[in-house]
């Protein structure tokens, strides 16, 4: 089993070699591991903010309402770009 780093570019250690392939793993393995908690947090996040503006017009009526766009098509546009552009260069 591979050891993994504590982040992509750890550098090397005395004694403590580190190959492309441990590296490469690393990058996969945080890259999922953050893609999973952002993407946690942004539905729970969304479902906040859902729930305050369902709160708000239940409060004020009002015609001019738009409706609220579904809860996961919202985190989703919201955590791609930070999973696809600043996963795991450094923890």
């Amino acid at each position: 089993m591979l050891r993994l780093l504590s982040y992509v570019f750890e550098s090397e250690h005395p004694g403590c070699k580190f190959s492309v392939n441990q590296r490469l793993a690393t990058y996969f393995y945080k890259g999922i591991l953050y893609g999973v908690v952002g993407f946690g947090c942004g539905i729970i996040g969304q479902g906040i903010a859902n729930l305050i503006m369902t709160t708000k017009r239940n409060l004020r009526k009002s015609e001019e309402d738009r409706p609220m766009p579904p809860l996961l098509f919202c985190t989703f546009l919201y955590i791609s770009p930070f999973c696809t552009s600043l996963i795991c260069t450094k923890s």
